[in-house]
């Protein structure tokens, strides 16, 4: 069966999510193939198991099966009484579907429902595509199928939408928890979800988050099955930690999973932390550290570096202490900023951090992965580090 995934605005990192996410979840033969715009999988798992994959991804849309005819995707609705459905069309020639196009291939798919005497409704899109909350708000997916055209580079081909992206959800872990620092930045649930994801871990591992802070990372952790430890230097941030989840599971939302949040301090590790980790499985660390307040301009450079030397402090320190605990099989998903400057980007070389027991994995990464919208001031990279046998 073929499927087709729909990434967000940071294609490279959600194409790399994706590759880790069924490489390590998929057993079976699959194939991908990529194109600027969208990813097709070639698997034979049903459509069940990929919406249940989908559904543990930070970094894209929508996925959905690809058909050969759009008949094919009507034939499937001819048990209900009345449906609900809508359509969307990604293309790189959109004069070719101005609003009476779509509008019309609507009415004949409505059309083709009333000569089954099945009674139907349809939703519009805004533009070309119809926006995730108004897929979930109308249970377009429940009642009935978005029906999704591709046309690029004169190829076109249908599909039929399994899963949207749980909107809802990545907006309740960054709003609605009650535990929040502001002033200490938050990372975005969507790139925490990633992160997690770009280790690879069979679920039940253990993800440990040194620089928890609110616990985004932590949270993610635990929803996608999880066991989890974090730690922060702010006794504030540990406490609020604690609160979050257990505001997280009092929305049923965590399964067979289990969690220990403590206060550590990587400048200044405690030997009987370490001595203590050193007897604990942990399969993976993701983490993001104190970047600094958030920036709203330029920064003058003398800050940049001031801020690039505690990160490097930081973090050169996480990676001894990761020596003396002897971890094996072993992937770390690390945040590394750039400020931008006055005299343009800075940051620090992971040179200055790793040792050579350590080296940046590049067999699913292609290409630099980095978090960064339009008018950031902050860029997240991001690297995944493991340690050379």
């Amino acid at each position: 069966m073929k499927y087709f995934f729909v990434p967000g605005r940071n294609y490279d990192l959600s194409k790399a999510e994706l590759q880790s996410v069924i490489s390590s979840n998929i057993k079976s033969n699959f194939n991908f193939e990529f194109k600027p715009r969208y990813i097709l999988l070639t698997s034979s798992e049903g459509p069940e198991v990929i919406a249940r994959l989908f559904n543990r991804l930070g970094g894209f849309i929508s996925c959905g099966l690809v058909y050969d005819d759009i008949d094919l995707v009507i034939d499937e609705q001819k048990d209900k009484n009345k449906v609900t459905f809508g359509i969307s069309v990604h293309t790189d020639t959109p004069r070719k579907y101005p609003k009476a196009k779509i509008k019309e291939v609507l009415d004949q798919i409505k059309d083709a429902f009333k000569s089954r005497d099945i009674s139907s409704r349809y939703i519009i899109p805004k533009a070309l595509l119809l926006e995730t909350a108004q897929i979930i708000h109308n249970d377009v997916l429940e009642k009935g199928f978005e029906l999704v055209i591709f046309d690029f580079d004169s190829r076109i081909f249908y599909g039929k939408t399994l899963a949207v992206q749980d909107i809802n959800q990545f907006s309740m872990l960054e709003y609605d928890k009650p535990y929040t620092d502001k002033e200490m930045g938050v990372l975005p649930a969507k790139l925490a979800t990633i992160m997690v994801n770009l280790l690879g871990l069979p679920v039940g591992s253990t993800v440990w988050d040194p620089f928890c802070g609110s616990g985004t990372i932590p949270l993610v952790s635990l929803i996608n099955g999880y066991n989890v430890l974090g730690s922060d230097i702010s006794a504030d941030a540990v406490e609020g930690t604690k609160k979050n989840i257990e505001w997280l599971a009092s929305s049923n939302k965590l399964n067979n999973v289990g969690f220990n949040i403590f206060v550590y301090d990587v400048l200044n590790p405690d030997n009987r932390v370490v001595r203590d980790l050193r007897k604990t499985s942990i399969q993976g660390i993701a983490c993001e550290p104190f970047m600094g307040p958030p920036q709203f301009k330029p920064l003058a450079p003398y800050k940049a570096e001031k801020l690039l030397a505690n990160v490097e402090a930081l973090y050169s320190n996480l990676f001894e202490v990761l020596e003396k605990i002897r971890l094996t099989e072993f992937k770390a998903v690390i945040v590394v900023p750039s400020y931008k400057t006055f005299n343009g980007w800075m940051t620090v070389s992971l040179n200055k951090i790793l040792s050579k027991k350590w080296r940046i994995d590049s067999n699913l990464i292609e290409k630099d992965l980095h978090w960064k919208r339009s008018d950031s001031i902050i860029k997240r990279n991001i690297f995944v580090v493991s340690k050379k046998n």
